[in-house]
């Protein structure tokens, strides 16, 4: 049986450990005195089938009565009430055994409590309903900004109340007083003394004492202040309210599902993608408009996300449209998580790639047709151009030499564009980068210079190097690095003034060295900066095709730089231009981020 002075209390922390329990709880459950170390409260109440972390999940929003048994320490059990209450420091738990009722008649009982409870920020309140006397403990008074206690403490705290609220506790109170309800649970707003904004409290009361006859005399209340989660709630709320604006306006793909892949939202987007109303579609899981061969697949990698303990990952799969289309899409799904870490839902994002794999596969058989199609009949006629030629080698110049000269020149133009467009494929599929090793940048540089000659020759150009020094290396393709260097030496000869003169020089840059080939002749144009790294671009497209130009060398490069770590960039003005590169110095650990 519980004390006649006291109800029984027990504070612990919210993972069940006991870090007070009173003197009543103490004779309630039969123990001698308070346990030493990590004392479980399971070890003294059973919760039955609702789970100890159930209950004080439900205790985050408001407080939760219910029944339960004791237990003594004999292995006994006993039925009790218990009122868990959500505090700062963890939980507390008021307990009263079935049937039992309390004298509270004590006037200093209240104020005993409340150093009990102190530490969970909770106010207490008695009213002696015979009599019509109140009294609280100091927590209540600082919760309602009193410095003293009032002469009728419960009538300053109606006083205190939100006018729209006072109805609503007067009713809570009314009910619990006669008996139409056992407990009060309610939520209202009150305004501190010598304060303006209204803070919001919770109160749970209950009669704790009748006479003979059944007649409430004592009521009990506890009440906490509740402002901030309020506060909380409500941004939570309109954080939730823009979600789903920003869900219903989204241009992609959205849906919100169970984590057995029960829709339970999806929007607009969603449903135009996969062709069903919104209605129908709820009504189907994800597996539904999967094709089935990417079912598992799918089921697997969302597994695979949950137990790694990521929050998000990134695959391709397809969907069936509602007519039977087959579309292509890419899936980002995140996990979202509670604040303990536990996975509650999922959030997919459906990017619609259809039409950008169309493309990729209409690309994959031009590039196949360009290979088999077109490189081998122009390397063909290239050979028989080269035969024809040497039938006229001891002839004089003519009309017919003339034609064959300009036939090999636009033959050799053409395959060398079919190459470029074969390496532009092969290089955004990264399949063009060998081994890296270690080479000598003066080497490469004089290796293009020799190559170019002939070119720059044929534009009135000199091409010179300078500052180079032997001892500098970069870890690379070698391959890879002379079509570099013979693409931008190319359009440096291309581009230069006549009678100009085409540098190169080389310099260590820290972990990095570079390269830099300049010219003199017209500057680029300032707005051509953000796309000439871009394929088939080019400034002036009179002068580039009077100079054989496709628009794809700087592209090349480009992609080619980026796979060796490498990276490019220009600066051109009335002077003239340079074009620079840089790549990792042998003995460099440092790896430079494509782009």
């Amino acid at each position: 049986m519980l004390g006649q002075e006291q109800i029984a209390i027990v504070t612990m922390d919210t993972s069940g450990v006991i870090r007070h329990i009173n003197r009543p709880a103490l004779a309630l459950f039969n123990q001698s005195a308070a346990p030493l170390g990590d004392f479980h409260i399971e070890s003294i109440i059973d919760f039955g089938e609702t789970p100890l972390a159930e209950r004080v999940a439900a205790c985050t929003d408001e407080a939760i009565s219910s029944e339960v048994r004791g237990i003594k320490p004999c292995g006994g059990r006993f039925d009790m009430n218990i009122q868990m209450e959500c505090c700062r420091s963890g939980m507390i738990i008021m307990c009263e055994e079935k049937n039992a009722e309390l004298d509270m008649s004590d006037p200093e009982l209240l104020r005993r409590l409340s150093h009990v409870i102190e530490s969970a920020q909770l106010g207490t309140y008695e009213i002696d309903l015979r009599g019509g006397t109140s009294t609280v403990c100091e927590h209540w008074l600082k919760q309602m900004g009193y410095k003293a206690q009032p002469e009728d403490p419960h009538r300053a705290f109606e006083r205190r109340v939100h006018p729209e609220d006072r109805a609503i506790v007067r009713n809570a109170l009314g009910d619990c007083i006669a008996g139409r309800a056992q407990r009060t649970e309610i939520e209202f707003r009150i305004r501190r003394v010598g304060e303006c904004d209204w803070r919001w409290m919770r109160s749970n009361a209950t009669v704790i004492r009748h006479d003979a006859d059944g007649t409430p005399l004592t009521l009990m209340g506890v009440q906490c202040d509740i402002t901030e989660k309020k506060l909380a709630q409500a941004e939570l709320q309109q954080s939730e309210h823009r979600f789903r604006a920003a869900m219903e306006r989204s241009p992609i793909g959205m849906a919100l599902s169970t984590m057995d892949g029960k829709w339970l939202d999806v929007n607009p987007a969603l449903c135009e993608f996969l062709g069903y109303p919104r209605e129908e579609l709820m009504r189907k899981g994800f597996r539904q408009v999967t094709l089935v061969r990417d079912r598992e697949a799918t089921i697997q990698s969302a597994r695979e996300l949950v137990r790694s303990g990521q929050n998000s990952m990134t695959i391709e799969k397809q969907y069936l449209h509602a007519s039977g289309e087959l579309l292509t899409g890419q899936l980002s799904l995140t996990v979202v998580r509670d604040d303990m870490g536990a996975p509650q839902m999922f959030l997919s994002q459906i990017v619609d790639i259809t039409e950008a794999r169309k493309l990729d596969f209409m690309k994959s058989e031009f590039i196949s047709t360009v290979n088999h199609e077109l490189r081998t009949p122009v390397t063909s006629i290239l050979g028989a151009l080269s035969l024809l030629e040497g039938l006229y080698t001891d002839a004089p110049a003519s009309k017919e030499t003339a034609l064959i000269a300009i036939a090999q020149r636009n033959g050799l133009r053409l395959k060398n564009l079919l190459n470029d467009i074969l390496q532009v494929s092969s290089l955004t599929s990264g399949s063009s980068i060998k081994e890296k090793i270690p080479v000598s940048l003066k080497e490469a540089v004089d290796q293009a210079q020799e190559a170019a000659r002939d070119q720059a020759a044929e534009f009135d150009v000199k091409i010179e190097a300078s500052a180079m020094d032997p001892a500098l290396k970069c870890v690379t393709d070698p391959d890879m690095l002379s079509q570099v260097l013979r693409i931008l030496l190319s359009n440096a000869t291309k581009f230069s003034d006549p009678k100009s003169v085409v540098t190169v020089e080389i310099s260590a840059m820290g972990a990095y060295n570079r390269v830099t080939i300049s010219n003199k002749g017209r500057p680029i144009p300032h707005n051509f900066r953000k796309v000439i790294f871009q394929s088939f671009v080019q400034s002036d497209k009179t002068d580039t095709r009077r100079r054989e130009g496709s628009g794809l060398g700087l592209s090349i490069a480009k992609k080619i730089l980026d796979q060796l770590d490498g990276r490019i960039d220009y600066h051109s003005d009335e002077t003239g231009t340079s074009f620079w590169f840089d790549l990792p110095a042998h003995g460099s650990n440092v790896v430079l981020m494509a782009g």
